[in-house]
């Protein structure tokens, strides 16, 4: 399982703002190929 964090804004301080996003491994690797993602 791969859980992708997108830290939030300095501006914002509110931990709800954080973005999550599980997916397996493999649906990760296609999803952010492109962005050379290491694990």
């Amino acid at each position: 399982m791969v859980h992708r964090i997108q830290p939030p804004k300095p501006e914002i301080q509110a931990p709800e703002t954080e973005k999550i996003e599980r997916l397996n491994v493999l649906e990760a690797l296609r999803k952010y190929a492109d962005n050379h993602v290491i694990l």
